[in-house]
Order: C-alpha cells, then structure tokens, then sequence
C-alpha cells in the first residue's frame, strides 16, 4: 500500500508540474505575439535560454539554498520512493523559472541579452530560493512566528506571493530602470503605436496560461470575493496618491459633452448592455424553470453550468484580443484583413471549447468527480452535460465574433441573435412547465439556444458591416 500511495503522489505531482510548465508556453506565445515582428525570433530565443538558466542555477544552487539539499547522491538515493524527489524538483522548478519569465513579459524590447540571463541566474538561484524557504520551507522560524502570533501561518496559494508577486515586484523595478520601448512616445508626449505582430500567438499564450492553472485548488466561493476586495482597496489607494501628487500629470477638468462622441460609445455600449442583460436573463430563466423540478435537479443543472468557469475566461481572453485587433483593421479601413482575424479567432474558441465540451459530454466524471454530488443531483448533471456540453463550442465561437463586433463598432445584428436566443430559450422553458414535459426539454432549449449564438453571429459575418466593397463604397461617397 505504501508503495501505492507513493505512486500516486509521484503521479499527481507530475501532472501539477507538467500543467504549470504549460504555463511557461504560454508566457512564450503571449510575448512572442506581443513584440513586433522583427523581434519575434530574439524574444523566443530569449525565454527559451531563459528557461535554461533558470534550470541550472536551481538545480546546483537554488534548491539547496530553499530545502538544504542537493542532487549530488548516487541514483539508488535519487530513485526513492519512485523517484519522488526528482519529480518534487521538477514541480518546484516550473515555479521558479516562472519569475524570470514574468519579467521578460514586462521588459520585453528593452533588456540586452546576456544581462538579462545573468540577472536570471542570479534571481533563480539566490533571491527566489531565499524566499521560498521561508515560506514554503518554514527556514528561520518566519511561519512559526506567524503561527504563534497570528494563529495560523502565511498561505501562499500557487505562489501568488512568493511566485508572482516577487516576479511583479522585480519586473516593476526593472521597468522603471529601463523606461519605455525606443520610439514608444514621441516629442510631444503622443503615444506611438506598436500593434501586436500575431494575434493567434497572443490567443494562444491566453489560452495555455489559463491550463496552467487547473492544477490549482481554489479557496472556494470566499476566494473571488475576498481577491476582489483586496485588489479594488490597493487600487484606490494607488489612484489616490497618483492623483493627489501628481496633478501636473493628470489634469482634471471638464469635457464639454459632445453629442456625436455621446452617440458613438453608447452605439456600443447600450450594445453590450443589452446583450449582457440577455446572456443574464437566459441563465435566470433556465434557474427558475429548473428549481420546478426539484432541489436534486437545480443542484444537477448548477454543476453541470458551472462548466462556464473554465469556458468563460478561454473565451473572453481570445475575444478580448480581437476587440483590439478588428478595431485596428476596421479603423484603418481593412475590413477583409479584420474578417480574417474575427474568423480565426472563432474558430480557434470552436475548437479549443469543443475539444473541452466533448470530452465532458463522452465522460461527465472529468467535470463532476471535482465535486461533491449525490446520485441524484450526479444524475441530472450527467444529463445536463450530454444534452448541452457538445453546444458550448457554438457559444465560444459566437461569443468570440461578438467580441470581434465590437471591435467595428456595429453591434445591432449581433444584439439582435442574443435576443433572440433569450425569447427562444424563454418560450420553450415556459411551455416545458406549463406542459409538465420532461427535464431534457429545458436542456434541449439551452443546447438549441447555445447553437443559435454561433450560428447567428457566423451569419453576420457574411452581413454588409464585414463586407470590406461595401464600406469602401460608403466611404467613397461620404
């Protein structure tokens, strides 16, 4: 049995250190799309060397310096318990080679080479350790002393300080010390633009980032909240100090209101509230159809939904980068170009979000075993994710073209499909209660509903507000 156990945590360790070293791919693609094309080949092979001294220097330095030990035995002691302690080495090191590259992010087009990768060893091998042992390791009686004042001793969860915030806070300084990229600004303080040089790199690096941390327990419903707080408190307090001291900076004063520019954001903005209040109002409908059912079944239906946690941020991360890159295109007339990028984009959420709902579908447990569930509560969850699961890639995909909407600006056709859905969705819910029909009919409708969104906003692709001879034609005659 020990041998069991003992493979098991070999196992689960691997898997955490192999899902956080997805992370560092992600760091890579989001750079690498960041940077201007001409940099692209320095960037990767910066991160990449990176990576590299960052492994050495906590192989022969930084993990002594954390833990007291080192790696310099024979193989019958490296082998122990399956090899635990070379995989325990392994995980550790996908978080510490993660500072240098949360710095390279922040001084990307800045930084010379070979200083940067001394600066890494230096880090990885003497700073972060000292750090790491001190939380994580309990060296110098830090957390002892937290225990017997505090209670309780500090709880770095994934190394959200001893990981992140010291590469935050290093990357900050290194900012301030080198400044802004050459040609960023100009003369007069107007800013320059450097549009990313490849937006399905930026996608994907978003993308392999968010895996990286489903390896994560989370702090359960307090965890956003108190993380929400927390970072509005630190957030006004900063904009306090900026404004109060540095009113040369900004100017505040008033803006006489101009009805075009008035007319121009809520063209988009009455938009997105119109389809926010419809996405909500479908999910109130189907919660309040649903509860006629039972507590088992409205139990069943939350954990099942509650697949949108990983879809949602996949999603809006990609969306997120074409709202920026069709608004470019768009403003510069080069709808074709802006097209392109929406319909990628698109199919990028498709499949990526397909790959996901599928596999959930063919075996519900992947998603359900990370719960607590009943049989009964199981059962209407299994039902839900069959029936829905295979139709949240139509919702990733239109949901992407709606980000990529607002990037033109032009709306009202998708607002239109999100109405849609919402009357859709309403109208089969309320007939499924009236008629006492089964549960599966309100699934059905938001699966139906799910496809109703990839399939319109496709549709709309194909409308006059995509169509590069179109608006060319308007702008001639304006």
């Amino acid at each position: 049995m020990e041998s069991s156990n003992s493979a098991s945590d070999v196992l689960f360790i691997l898997l955490g250190a192999i899902m956080v070293l997805a992370m560092h791919g992600g760091f890579a693609f989001l750079e690498v799309g960041t940077v201007r094309k001409k940099n692209q080949v320095n960037a990767l092979v910066k991160i990449l060397c990176d990576f590299s001294i960052s492994t050495i220097a906590y192989f022969f330095v930084g993990y002594a310096v954390a833990y007291g030990t080192d790696f310099l035995v024979g193989a019958n002691t490296l082998s122990q318990n399956g090899g635990y302690g070379l995989v325990k080495f392994f995980f550790l090191l996908t978080f510490a080679a993660a500072i240098p590259a949360i710095i390279s992010g922040g001084i990307a087009e800045r930084a010379r080479f070979y200083p940067q990768l001394f600066a890494s060893a230096i880090i990885v091998g003497i700073v972060y350790p000292f750090f790491e042992g001190v939380i994580w390791n309990g060296n110098f009686g830090f957390q002892d002393w937290l225990q017997t004042s505090f209670g309780a001793p500090m709880r770095d969860f994934a190394g959200s300080v001893v990981v992140h915030g010291m590469g935050g806070w290093i990357a900050l300084v290194a900012v301030l010390l080198l400044g802004s990229r050459k040609g960023r600004y100009q003369k007069n303080g107007g800013i320059v633009s450097h549009p990313p040089s490849s937006i399905p790199f930026l996608a994907l690096g978003a993308w392999m980032l968010t895996v990286g941390w489903f390896g994560f327990k989370s702090f359960g419903i307090s965890g956003p909240a108190i993380a929400m707080v927390v970072s509005h408190f630190f957030m006004m307090i900063y904009l306090y100090f900026y404004i109060k001291y540095k009113q040369k900076i900004i100017k505040l004063s008033t803006y006489p209101l101009n009805k075009k520019s008035f007319l121009d954001i809520m063209k988009v903005g009455a938009g997105g509230l119109i389809n926010s209040t419809t996405i909500a109002g479908t999910v109130a409908v189907v919660t309040a159809s649903v509860s006629h059912y039972g507590i088992e079944a409205l139990a069943g239906y939350g954990l099942g939904s509650r697949l949108e946690i990983i879809i949602t941020p996949l999603v809006f991360g990609i969306g997120s980068v074409l709202t920026a890159a069709v608004g470019i295109n768009a403003g510069a007339n080069q709808m074709s170009r802006a097209k392109k990028i929406a319909w990628v984009g698109a199919i990028m959420s498709f499949i990526i979000i397909g790959v996901i709902s599928i596999a959930v579908a063919v075996y519900p447990e992947l998603w359900l075993d990370n719960f607590e569930t009943n049989i009964l509560s199981e059962k209407y969850a299994i039902l839900y994710l069959i029936i829905v699961g295979p139709f949240y890639c139509f919702f990733a995909a239109g949901q992407t073209l709606y980000f990529a909407s607002q990037g033109t600006g032009k709306i009202f056709f998708p607002v239109i499909v999100g109405i849609i859905r919402f009357l859709t969705v309403s109208v089969v819910c309320y007939l499924t209660i009236i008629f006492s029909w089964s549960l599966s009919h309100i699934f059905y409708a938001v699966a139906f509903g799910l496809a109703i969104t990839g399939i319109g906003l496709s549709l709309c692709m194909l409308g006059p507000d995509w169509n590069s001879e179109i608006n060319q034609k308007k702008i001639m005659n304006t």
